[in-house]
């Protein structure tokens, strides 16, 4: 006790310190694997893919997978929703089902000059909490379904 007192550590402590490090980091690793094995669920995939296609967003604006799984790359790194580079952009939460299934729970698409109304479809992104059409020419009333998303907190 006196050595770890006087500012000299300890082979017990440092080893100690070391098995610590290298467990959060086994720990990470388990949470990152667990993350590039979940996938979207199906019917958050079509819908995505049909709110694009009614609203003809181009394709080139998309900077995430569109061919595979869209919950992979900045869906679901720490790419900030509101990185400019990004848009349309959407976020993933990768923890349903054990770590299985990612759920759709942001989607932006601003400043695009879109036109239309807002599509149906949207109503199957049911873990939305922010959804961002903003700067962009949406025509029709808001769609009684947009009360159902019970999670949403910006709009």
């Amino acid at each position: 006790m006196k050595k770890l007192l006087s500012g000299s550590p300890s082979a017990s402590l440092i080893s100690f310190c070391f098995w610590c490090v290298r467990l959060l980091c086994l720990v990470e690793i388990s949470h990152a694997q667990n993350a590039t094995n979940a996938t979207t669920d199906p019917s958050e995939v079509m819908a995505l893919n049909s709110i694009f296609r009614k609203l003809s967003v181009p394709s080139e604006s998309l900077k995430w997978n569109t061919t595979g799984d869209p919950c992979s790359g900045s869906a679901i790194d720490l790419t900030p929703i509101g990185d400019k580079e990004i848009n349309p952009a959407i976020k993933c939460n990768c923890t349903f089902n054990n770590g299985k299934i990612c759920r759709i729970t942001e989607l932006k698409i601003t400043a695009l000059n879109i036109e239309g109304p807002i599509p149906e479809e949207l109503r199957n992104l049911t873990f939305l909490y922010d959804l961002n059409l903003a700067q962009n020419y949406l025509t029709g009333p808001l769609p009684a379904f947009i009360g159902n998303f019970t999670n949403m907190k910006y709009l």
